[in-house]
């Protein structure tokens, strides 16, 4: 029943990327330990045509796809959520989109399935305005025909969002300041800081965040305070210096996550994520985060027929994986690992052994699916994805 529903999400949906000068495309977004994992499911080996993203949250003891949906525009439509509890898939919510004459998102309609017998409830709607820069202006909330917020967004005269004022009516028939969001830009053109405060007779500085960059406009630092100035989180992170962003292609989510991106200039590949101890008020380090990335192009390799996938750019260990899809044996090629480990999509172990040149991983025993390969050389380490036919 499993596998049939995955390919079954698949399915339901319409190809709607063409593909374009992208040289990679993330395949995997996970922490270290495996508990949080998100798979990215395209529609062939080569294309940008996301089709689904199976999230498992070992954490939450939590299994989800998220199915996408395009128009004839390539636009996301719907995004619809499954999530596996102990009797199967079962659709718990979804999201529907529409667009207006320029190409922007009009309304945005949210759903819950309780599986109470009842169907789909519709949570909210959201309309969206717009100046004729197509700068967003204005969003409203509704509840049942009831208009409950209004959030307006105002600009510097760069054009930066420079403000975000937001009024709720609590079902009394006026609306009332709940909450402001001021923005902040260096000389460069880097948002740098965000005020938030929420309204109590006045404004009263809620949460801050800080953000750093290199000298080309890669966010390397990400810092979330408290009121009283107390850091609650920060993100590290850390790049392909050699691999422009505009190599990569991120898909048009609507929602921002999956998750969400620093501002980058080259290709990211980690970062650490540290949180807030409550008991002494200092950041303590909890884990790193992964990306890798599908080579879907490669210019300098034109020549080469075998399917062979590259992991040079993936915490710089060398090695050739291939076949990528395999139906038996697959290869790993490395002069610099020393040690390689087969991980199911839920991070267990599978198989470990020494490298020594040229290693072979027999998989015709395991079932069709994801898994990860991977491979240690001096401490550091390399993950890279594995699809079973």
């Amino acid at each position: 029943m499993r596998k049939f529903l995955l390919m079954l999400l698949v399915v339901l949906t319409m190809p709607a990327l063409a593909q374009g000068d992208y040289k990679y495309r993330i395949s995997t977004y996970m922490s270290v330990d495996g508990f949080e994992t998100y798979n990215y499911n395209y529609s062939d080996v080569i294309g940008t045509d996301l089709q689904s993203i199976h999230k498992i949250d070992l954490t939450e003891q939590m299994e989800l796809i998220d199915t996408l949906v395009y128009d004839e525009e390539g636009r996301i439509i719907s995004i619809q959520t499954h999530q596996l509890f102990d009797y199967g898939w079962r659709k718990v919510c979804w999201i529907d989109y529409t667009y207006n004459e320029m190409g922007l998102r009009a309304t945005r309609k949210n759903y819950n399935d309780f599986g109470d017998g009842f169907g789909g409830i519709l949570g909210g709607t959201y309309y969206y305005s717009y100046d004729d820069e197509g700068r967003m202006t204005r969003r409203e909330l509704e509840f049942d025909n009831y208009l409950f917020e209004i959030i307006e967004f105002h600009y510097n005269d760069k054009g930066q969002l420079e403000a975000e004022v937001a009024k709720q009516d609590s079902f009394t028939g006026t609306f009332e300041n709940s909450l402001l969001k001021e923005y902040y830009y260096d000389d460069n053109g880097n948002q740098i800081t965000t005020m938030i405060y929420y309204w109590s007779y006045d404004w009263y500085l809620q949460m801050s965040f800080m953000q750093e960059y290199d000298e080309v406009g890669n966010c390397i630092k990400a810092k979330t305070f408290s009121a009283e100035g107390v850091a609650q989180e920060q993100r590290v992170y850390e790049y392909d210096m050699e691999v422009s962003n505009d190599d990569v292609y991120h898909f048009p989510n609507p929602e921002g996550g999956y998750p969400t991106l620093p501002q980058m200039k080259n290709k990211l590949e980690s970062y650490e994520h540290w949180a807030v101890n409550q008991n002494t008020n200092q950041l303590v380090y909890l884990r790193d985060y992964l990306f890798l990335y599908d080579v879907i192009s490669d210019d300098d390799d034109d020549d080469n027929d075998n399917d062979t996938t590259s992991v040079a750019n993936n915490y710089s260990i060398k090695a050739q994986i291939y076949p990528n899809p395999v139906s038996d044996n697959v290869m790993i090629e490395s002069e610099e690992a020393d040690y390689v480990q087969l991980l199911d999509i839920c991070g267990r172990e599978l198989f470990a052994t020494e490298v020594r040149g040229t290693t072979t991983i027999d998989m015709k025993e395991y079932e069709a699916g994801i898994y990860f390969v991977r491979l240690h050389s001096n401490g550091s380490t390399s993950v890279q994805k594995v699809v079973k036919k």
